[in-house]
Protein backbone atom coordinates (compact mmCIF):
# COMPACT_ATOMS: atom_id res chain seq x y z
CA UNK A 1 0.00 0.00 0.00
CA UNK A 2 2.86 2.38 0.80
CA UNK A 3 4.36 1.71 -2.63
CA UNK A 4 1.07 2.52 -4.32
CA UNK A 5 0.74 5.78 -2.40
CA UNK A 6 4.34 6.71 -3.29
CA UNK A 7 3.66 5.93 -6.95
CA UNK A 8 0.63 8.26 -6.98
CA UNK A 9 2.67 11.01 -5.31
CA UNK A 10 5.51 10.71 -7.84
CA UNK A 11 3.08 10.65 -10.77
CA UNK A 12 1.36 13.77 -9.41
CA UNK A 13 4.69 15.60 -9.12
CA UNK A 14 5.69 14.59 -12.66
CA UNK A 15 2.43 15.98 -14.04
CA UNK A 16 2.90 19.20 -12.05
CA UNK A 17 6.41 19.69 -13.44
CA UNK A 18 5.29 18.95 -16.99
CA UNK A 19 2.42 21.42 -16.66
CA UNK A 20 4.77 24.18 -15.48
CA UNK A 21 7.49 23.44 -18.06
CA UNK A 22 5.73 25.42 -20.84
CA UNK A 23 4.15 28.52 -19.26
CA UNK A 24 2.09 30.77 -21.48
CA UNK A 25 3.94 33.85 -22.71
CA UNK A 26 1.22 36.25 -21.61
CA UNK A 27 1.11 34.75 -18.12
CA UNK A 28 -2.42 33.38 -18.53
CA UNK A 29 -5.45 34.36 -16.55
CA UNK A 30 -5.13 33.80 -12.79
CA UNK A 31 -8.73 32.64 -12.57
CA UNK A 32 -8.16 29.99 -15.25
CA UNK A 33 -5.05 28.73 -13.51
CA UNK A 34 -6.87 28.57 -10.18
CA UNK A 35 -9.76 26.65 -11.70
CA UNK A 36 -7.43 24.15 -13.33
CA UNK A 37 -5.94 23.15 -9.98
CA UNK A 38 -9.22 22.21 -8.28
CA UNK A 39 -9.97 18.91 -10.03
CA UNK A 40 -6.45 17.73 -9.24
CA UNK A 41 -7.00 18.58 -5.59
CA UNK A 42 -10.18 16.50 -5.33
CA UNK A 43 -8.49 13.63 -7.15
CA UNK A 44 -5.55 13.78 -4.77
CA UNK A 45 -7.93 13.95 -1.81
CA UNK A 46 -9.78 10.83 -2.93
CA UNK A 47 -6.51 9.05 -3.73
CA UNK A 48 -5.34 9.72 -0.19
CA UNK A 49 -8.53 8.14 1.18
CA UNK A 50 -10.31 11.40 1.96
CA UNK A 51 -13.63 12.82 0.87
CA UNK A 52 -14.62 16.32 -0.21
CA UNK A 53 -17.20 17.95 2.09
CA UNK A 54 -18.51 21.39 3.05
CA UNK A 55 -17.66 20.57 6.67
CA UNK A 56 -15.85 17.59 8.17
CA UNK A 57 -17.67 15.11 10.38
CA UNK A 58 -16.89 14.88 14.11
CA UNK A 59 -14.54 11.92 13.53
CA UNK A 60 -12.68 13.54 10.61
CA UNK A 61 -10.05 16.24 10.24
CA UNK A 62 -9.46 18.66 7.39
CA UNK A 63 -6.23 17.89 5.51
CA UNK A 64 -6.66 20.36 2.64
CA UNK A 65 -9.12 21.90 0.21
CA UNK A 66 -10.84 20.34 -2.78
CA UNK A 67 -12.43 23.62 -3.89
CA UNK A 68 -12.87 26.99 -2.21
CA UNK A 69 -15.12 26.30 0.78
CA UNK A 70 -14.98 22.52 0.30
CA UNK A 71 -12.56 20.62 2.52
CA UNK A 72 -10.71 17.35 2.08
CA UNK A 73 -11.66 15.35 5.18
CA UNK A 74 -9.96 12.20 6.49
CA UNK A 75 -10.98 10.07 9.42
CA UNK A 76 -8.64 9.66 12.36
Amino acid sequence: MKTLFLLFAVAFLVFQVQGNANPEEDGGDAKEAEGAAHPRSSIVCKTMGGSCRHSCLHNEKSVGNCLPGIYCCQGF
